[in-house]
């Protein structure tokens, strides 16, 4: 088969080596096309794997006086034979069943249906024990079904012909759905398989990173890779681990993990996700996650998980396992109803495997798990990645929720509000004494204003102008030895007089905004003012999740006055202020014991409250995944993320629904077909057979057209 392998090359810099390099690998035999780039120091190389292989070509690279690694690897894949044991097997079986068909029409004797549905049903081995295993451990699916029918017509049969009754049909009914049974099976596979193309398409990431130490690079394997390490991406780069641009700026491709083809522009502070692709540009970026701990490897292992998961157990909880004793019940009746309707036990028997044969493998429209990975990526495309299948399943039943406001609902960061200087006192003044007292401190209110004085040009280097010997500046300079600052209350405790500051510093109270004032020599000379601010969309989201009629509880921490000017800015249901653990678990006990499902939002520490929270989820965590007991993830600080969530997990539950919605009426036209008009239409027991081939291959003919489409 053909593969193509991209390779990086350290210290490549001239022409005459690229030259060079391109030469002596194309001369390797097997080598179709030798591509080397000398501004990403990158060469692709296309290669028949049967005449070649990577040793050879690192071998010959190497010759030439420089060193290669695999830095990605694609196989394309030639249709390959199927395995002769395994094509030889099928054969057998087709070739069996008709022989029993032949038996049946002909009227030989039944043994020969016997001796050949026994062969059948050996050959069939590993599929009847994987239905028996899965039924000894009280998990049910398609296997199971189908090996109980098969298993009760082979007997049935044998029954018959310890009757001396007509006993072909059981036989063609067990050997004819394990062999339909074994060819839906293996076309759910590729159903699944192409489902999940998405993901799993280039899943592997690049084995070798160019990390950045001492002012040169190094090219380290990924095995090796640790937080905090600098990693240097060029165009046709894949990002190898998460982590965040500290230098520079590019288009990358992230359609891998959002599964949109637009590019992005990444620049400084920006998240990168491990398999994204440098298009154009170059960074340098701060490992944050890398391996299995990354947001695509994540999302990938969940949705893995999703098509491991057993055909029944749909993230919607017990509709698969009300499938199995359906069905037994069907048959049971069906049984009973021909019993006493014609009192010919044979055909009562093959009445009920009719039904039993016509449940079979009808689970197909919910095997695909399609609208799981499309519904996780969608999500991750809004920076939303859900950890686990009940998350996200449960989500759109949602009943209430509890949402801390700093980093969901308000920004983290406070803003300067209000900047207000004493009478007499210019603000360039006030400007420069402040920042002049404050550009040290590491407090979040410091470095608001800070934000805020740079933003009005205030620097370092203004600061060097009015501590220069000038008049002006001496007079600031020595001002700010005399300055001192702080709340209100700690100023008045001093001894200064607010009686002229009271209406002003009472009025941006009533806003909800902290306040601080400036002193010089017990003289107030001005005051600034800062809030948390409101972010975008927020009090929209609230709004829509009242309209969904979700109970919304908001956390409040900080400042009294600031609770209340959020309560009456926000349309929640309740605004607890400052309440301790202990209160908050209270709560989320008394409203789980009124039957509602809770979610929890921080973006903190929402994993401390799993035990009592039906769902927590953490927000603003950028690429900091790794967090257990979180079952939802919001990567940016956006209640929207969350209410986007609870739209993408609705639109999953109603497509699912409608799958089985889908299965539950062919069940139902089933068992009236098989179970009571075709055997009273026919009135013997060939009807088995049909019951058998008919909802086997009505179910494979829409699969196989459904997968077209798609």
């Amino acid at each position: 088969m053909l593969t193509t392998t991209v390779f990086a090359i350290s210290s490549l810099a001239y022409r005459s080596s690229k030259d060079t390099i391109e030469r002596a690998v194309s001369a390797i035999d097997g080598v179709i096309e030798t591509d080397v780039s000398l501004y990403s120091r990158t060469m692709q190389v296309t290669y028949d794997d049967e005449k070649t292989d990577i040793r050879t070509i690192i071998h010959t690279v190497s010759a030439c006086g420089y060193t290669a690694f695999v830095q990605s690897e694609e196989t394309e894949v030639i249709d390959l034979p199927t395995h002769p044991i395994l094509e030889r097997i099928e054969m057998t079986r087709i070739f069996l069943f008709f022989v029993i068909l032949l038996s049946a029409f002909l009227h030989f004797t039944d043994w020969i249906g016997f001796l050949c549905a026994t062969i059948i049903l050996f050959l069939s081995k590993d599929m009847l024990l994987r239905g028996i295993s899965l039924h000894h451990t009280k998990r049910t699916n398609d296997d199971t079904m189908s090996a109980i029918t098969i298993i009760l017509s082979w007997l049935s049969g044998i029954l018959a012909l310890l009757l001396k009754e007509h006993a072909a049909p059981f036989f063609l009914a067990a050997s004819g759905t394990s062999i339909l049974h074994e060819l839906l099976t293996k076309r759910i596979k590729e159903h699944d398989r192409k489902n999940a193309r998405i993901i799993e398409k280039k899943e592997k990431l690049p084995t070798y990173a160019r990390v950045y130490t001492d002012h040169h690079e190094d090219m380290v394997h990924l095995s090796s890779l640790k937080k905090d390490e600098l990693i240097v991406l060029r165009p046709g780069n894949v990002v190898p681990a998460d982590g965040i641009v500290i230098k520079g700026f590019a288009r990358i491709d992230e359609s891998r993990l959002s599964g949109k083809k637009t590019p992005v522009e990444k620049r400084e502070n920006a998240h990168l996700y491990a398999n994204s692709i440098v298009l154009e540009g170059a960074l340098t970026m701060r490992v944050e996650q890398t391996g299995a701990t990354t947001a695509m490897m994540r999302l990938r292992l969940m949705a893995e998980d999703t098509a491991r998961s057993h055909r029944y157990a749909t993230p919607l909880n017990g509709f698969g396992t009300m499938l199995f004793p359906y069905m037994c019940l069907a048959a049971l009746i069906t049984f009973v109803g021909w019993y006493f309707a014609e009192g010919e036990p044979m055909m009562a028997i093959a009445a009920a495997l009719s039904v039993c044969a016509s449940q079979c493998t009808t689970a197909f429209s919910l095997a695909s798990s399609e609208p799981v990975i499309h519904t996780a990526m969608d999500s991750a495309d809004h920076h939303i990645l859900f950890k686990d299948i009940r998350a996200l399943s449960s989500l759109s039943m949602l009943d209430a929720v509890i949402i801390e406001e700093c980093g969901t609902i308000t920004s983290g960061n406070l803003m300067v509000t209000d900047f207000i200087p004493s009478d007499g006192v210019p603000s360039s003044h006030l400007e420069y004494i402040i920042y002049a007292l404050l550009s040290k401190s590491r407090q979040p209110f410091s470095k608001a204003v800070i934000r805020y004085l740079r933003t009005k040009k205030v620097s370092d280097v203004d600061k060097g102008d009015f501590i220069s010997l000038n008049r002006r500046g001496r007079s600031i300079y020595n001002s700010v030895g005399r300055c001192t600052y702080g709340t209100p209350e700690h100023l008045a405790k001093d001894g200064i007089t607010l009686a002229a500051w009271h209406e002003t510093i009472t009025n941006l109270r009533k806003d909800g905004k902290q306040v601080m004032l400036f002193a010089e020599n017990g003289r107030i000379i001005g005051a600034v003012a800062t809030r948390k601010p409101v972010l975008e969309g927020a009090v929209h989201t609230l709004k829509a999740l009242r309209e969904k009629e979700i109970t919304t509880i908001v956390i409040t921490r900080g400042e009294e006055n600031e609770a209340a000017w959020l309560k009456e800015q926000l349309p929640a249901d309740e605004v607890l202020y400052n309440p301790d653990d202990a209160a908050l678990r209270n709560k989320m006990t008394a409203m789980k014991q009124e039957g509602l499902l809770v979610a929890y939002i921080s973006n903190t520490h929402p994993e401390h409250f799993e035990d009592v929270a039906d769902i927590c989820i953490a927000s603003d965590c950028g690429t900091d995944i790794a967090r257990d007991g979180c079952g939802i993830l919001l990567t940016r600080d956006s209640l929207e993320d969350f209410y986007q969530a609870i739209e993408n997990s609705t639109t999953m539950g109603k497509t699912i629904r409608k799958g089985q919605s889908i299965v539950v009426i062919y069940h139902v036209l089933m068992v009236v077909m098989m179970g009571i008009a075709i055997p009273a239409l026919f009135h013997f027991t060939f009807p088995i057979f049909l019951s058998a081939a008919f909802p086997l291959l009505l179910s494979f003919g829409i699969l196989y057209f459904s997968t077209k489409k798609a």
